[in-house]
């Protein structure tokens, strides 16, 4: 079975927009946040998922099958 395991490294890649005014302010909003960039699942903000599945893709046929999986990481252990 073939398998292919796409992450997308995002570490720095994706920035949130911050106003101008409000950049001196960044490390301070930010001082002990351990995964800013992580997002946090609807119903709690201690867990914080720094990759996501984000498509599978499946085949299959009468003699073999794969599958292929792309994951979105936004921040590497």
């Amino acid at each position: 079975m073939l398998c292919i395991l796409v992450a997308n490294g995002m570490a720095g890649a994706q920035q949130r927009e911050i106003p101008q005014a409000l950049e001196p302010w960044k490390g301070w909003v930010l001082w002990g946040e351990q995964h800013p960039d992580c997002p946090t699942p609807f119903n709690t903000s201690e867990q914080h998922i720094c990759a996501w599945p984000s498509r599978l893709t499946l085949s299959a046929d009468q003699d073999s099958g794969s599958w292929r999986i792309q994951v979105r990481v936004f921040e590497d252990d």
